[in-house]
């Protein structure tokens, strides 16, 4: 069980699914796969809070791998907001797969590094972009 599902499961108020796929990347924890996409699909989220491997208001939310793209789809599609917690570095960057456009994104969670050319893009778009000490 990744290690912010053990922090989230003491508390009353909050409700967590786990779902099936792939565990597997050096850099980090990635469930992706044609289970985890189905699985997913069929959850009615509040949020989901999702990183990335690029983020700009030209090619929006990429990732990448496919299956991780097919993954971040369906919980996209599936959830009410979707928070981006990234690193101001993933603004340089755009990765192999497209998950979605910066228009369905609610909220991106950075540090102060974000590029302003970035940051006013996402605001036009009416994403609210909170910008956190590093």
């Amino acid at each position: 069980m990744p290690a912010i599902l053990n922090v989230l499961r003491v508390h009353d108020s909050v409700s967590v699914a786990e779902v099936a796929g792939l565990i597997a990347d050096g850099e980090a924890v990635v469930l992706a796969g044609g289970t985890t996409a189905l699985e997913v699909a069929r959850a009615l989220l509040d949020r989901r809070v999702t990183c990335c491997r690029g983020l700009s208001a030209e090619h929006g939310l990429t990732a990448h791998d496919l299956p991780e793209v097919a993954s971040k789809q369906a919980a996209i599609a599936s959830a009410r907001r979707v928070v981006v917690a990234c690193d101001s570095g993933k603004f340089t960057r755009t990765a192999f797969g497209a998950v979605c456009p910066i228009s369905r994104l609610d909220v991106v969670v950075t540090d102060s590094g974000i590029p302003r050319e970035e940051r006013d893009a996402l605001v036009a778009a009416g994403v609210t972009v909170r910008e956190v000490a590093g």
